[in-house]
């Protein structure tokens, strides 16, 4: 009896810790590799929590260090690109800090994802995943159906925010990247 009633108290605290570890790893759970559409909404989720804003000059924003980055409030839409690709693993740390993350022109996002092996695309050949950039000026990840998720989809109050939404973008003046394949 007494060997019956250690064997229920064992079981039970197994129970238990499988429980906390579970819950835990959900509270802090980092992208599977490679789903940058669940990624967009993990990141995007975490900087509605934080009522994170835009910003348009750098004296708010991180360099060469995206883990930082995500701990601070204040995004722009190639700074919500690079962190998606990081949290979906499908960037390393020093892919991104290698470059200026913060910035979609020369030495930013274009050149960090051609420098990990991403490829260009046409915009016929757009797929959701793949990232756009308008040079200098915008990027976003395309979610599908003609929506896309920005930096916006993060803005605490933003009426995109948690979500993909439609944008007016003319595909023919932006770049396409799609991730390379995944080696086997």
């Amino acid at each position: 009896m007494k060997k019956m009633k250690m064997a229920v108290v064992v079981i039970i605290s197994a129970i238990l810790i499988c429980i906390g570890v579970n819950f835990y790893k959900s509270r802090n759970r980092v992208s599977e590799p490679g789903n940058i559409l669940e990624a967009c909404r993990e990141v995007s989720n975490h900087y509605i929590k934080k009522k994170a804003h835009y910003v348009s000059t750098y004296d708010e924003l991180v360099c060469k260090n995206i883990k930082e980055s995500y701990d601070r409030d204040a995004i722009c839409d190639p700074t919500y690109v690079a962190l998606v690709l990081y949290r979906s693993k499908l960037l390393t740390e020093k892919n991104i800090n290698s470059f200026h993350y913060n910035w979609c022109g020369e030495g930013g996002l274009p050149d960090m994802l051609q420098a990990a092996g991403w490829k260009k695309v046409a915009p016929e050949e757009i797929n959701p995943g793949d990232i756009v950039v308008k040079y200098s000026i915008y990027s976003c990840i395309y979610a599908g159906n003609n929506s896309y998720w920005d930096y916006t989809s993060c803005i605490f109050g933003d009426k995109n925010a948690g979500k993909a939404h439609q944008n007016c973008l003319d595909l023919d003046e932006c770049m396409i990247f799609r991730a390379p394949a995944p080696n086997p």
